[in-house]
């Protein structure tokens, strides 16, 4: 059965700079956000979000993915997968 809604726009507390990949976990989204070499969780109420920076310093995120209790990241640049506890 699909949900159908109107869409909703939403408001982060900062700018999200150039999401590449994005995945749900845990009630939140993961984002790399590309050109800004970032990693963020972003937790969304209603129409507003908030956005919480858990790596930065990479070359070019591009993809994030949730597995346990771990977050997997890979970067595009330099060909390195990191990890780090998944936010709860």
């Amino acid at each position: 059965m699909a949900i159908r809604g109107e869409p909703l726009d939403i408001s982060p507390d900062q700018p999200v700079q150039r999401p590449d990949g994005m995945r749900a976990a845990n009630g939140k989204l993961l984002v790399a956000e590309n050109t800004a070499g970032k990693i963020s969780v972003i937790s969304v109420d209603g129409d507003k979000a908030k956005v919480r920076v858990l790596k930065d310093g990479l070359e070019t995120p591009t993809g994030v993915e949730p597995a346990g209790d771990t977050l997997w990241i890979t970067e595009r640049k330099t060909g390195k997968v990191y990890s780090l506890p998944l936010p709860k």
